[in-house]
């Protein structure tokens, strides 16, 4: 085989190599891109979560606050009371 026919093969060939080159290098570009959201989306997933669990933590020591200091039955629901009794 002459360097010209080797030389004529590759220039042939390389702008399909080229092509799978960049094919690949943007697929791993995308899955990084995708891995990123992915994350920041959890992220603020916790994040939510944390503010929503403190919320209840903070309604739910108030409660029993609020009930802890109530000397009286009145803390108790009158309805609730069992007519069998």
């Amino acid at each position: 085989m002459s360097l010209a026919a080797i030389l004529a093969f590759v220039m042939k060939v390389l702008p399909t190599v080229l092509d799978l080159i960049n094919r690949v290098v943007a697929y791993a570009h995308d899955n990084k891109m995708i891995n990123l959201g992915e994350a920041k989306a959890i992220a603020a997933g916790v994040e939510r979560l944390n503010e929503t669990l403190a919320k209840a933590k903070a309604a739910a020591d108030e409660a029993e606050a609020a009930h802890a200091s109530d000397a009286t039955d009145d803390a108790f629901d009158r309805d609730f009371e069992r007519k069998d009794q």
